[in-house]
């Protein structure tokens, strides 16, 4: 049995501690310590119940560098608001995605050993490779999970790109058996069929749209998908993807939701239905960063072998 990797780890916008979960379960890893910084009030009410030994450090103003151990793994994944398509933001110069700039400030402080940066595809990607000094790779959650989640990962770390579903996981393996009836939409869905749409892309399955007299909302929010198909992209808001079950229109409950991030069943059932939609849609797929991580073992050896040839050269 090969001998675990013991890394302090500094996670930056921590969120519901979804690294922490990702590490727990790469079995060639041992945390030694874990520091985390986050500012929302109820993602850290959340990490300091489940991971009461992990070392909570405030907001990143609030981090003192020279205090911390030398730090073996840096991870975050800076807020996206002002880079998504999902939003019309200032881009990196906006309040919220501008922290970017302070994980590359941290990084280049502390000399980690391995990072790992997680963030949306945009138009300032190419900017984030140079900041970050390597090249992000685009990775896609489908491939671990049931949900279509696009997203572009900054590391050190060596680790094949997937390139085709391993999981074979849908709509219809997440759900729960009996969910609460205040999930479904008292919709007719004889009247929707014959003016809907039928077409599917990306291994997500759109059935039809909810007419607009039926459903006052935007045309996202009035998208209906198939059990057997991937389900979208999950945001950080309560209007979650609808499916059709049994002739039924409901939305996706919190439970879910978690499953389709990789969490564990009622990891956040202790906030409100809004907040957890919100937690959950703003959390890593930690089935994605568990792959990424689980690669460090490789990436030791490689370096190691580089250093052996250096110092022969």
């Amino acid at each position: 049995m090969s001998k675990k990797i013991k890394l302090n780890v500094l996670s930056l916008f921590d969120g519901i501690g979804c690294s922490r979960l990702a590490l727990n379960k790469c079995s060639n890893i041992e945390i030694n310590k874990y520091f985390y910084s986050e500012i929302d009030k109820n993602c850290i009410k959340l990490t300091k119940k489940k991971f009461p030994n992990d070392i909570f450090l405030g907001s990143l103003e609030n981090i003192q560098l020279s205090k911390l151990p030398k730090i073996d793994l840096l991870i975050g994944g800076s807020p996206c608001q002002d880079i998504s398509n999902a939003y019309k933001g200032k881009g990196l110069k906006g309040i919220r995605s501008s922290l970017f700039y302070k994980f590359v400030q941290i990084k280049k402080k502390l000399k980690p050993k391995y990072f790992l940066l997680e963030n949306v595809k945009s138009k300032w990607s190419k900017i984030m490779d140079k900041e970050m000094g390597v090249s992000g790779t685009e990775f896609n959650s489908m491939y671990l999970s049931g949900q279509y989640r696009p997203r572009v990962y900054w590391t050190n770390i060596k680790f094949e790109k997937l390139i085709y579903d391993q999981k074979k996981i849908y709509i219809k393996d997440i759900l729960e058996k009996n969910s609460d009836p205040k999930y479904y939409f008292n919709i007719d869905i004889k009247k929707i069929k014959k003016s809907g749409i039928n077409n599917s892309k990306n291994n997500i399955k759109k059935l039809f749209l909810i007419p607009r007299n039926m459903h006052k909302d935007n045309e996202r929010q009035r998208r209906v998908y198939d059990i057997k198909s991937k389900s979208p992209t999950l945001l950080a808001r309560s209007d979650t993807p609808k499916v059709l079950i049994k002739n039924s229109i409901r939305k996706l409950t919190p439970l879910e939701c978690e499953r389709l991030q990789g969490l564990p069943d009622n990891y956040t059932k202790d906030f409100s239905n809004t907040t957890r939609y919100k937690m959950i849609g703003n959390g890593f797929t930690v089935q994605v960063i568990k792959y990424i991580l689980s690669n460090i073992s490789k990436t030791k050896l490689k370096q190691e072998q580089l250093s052996l040839f250096h110092w022969n050269s």
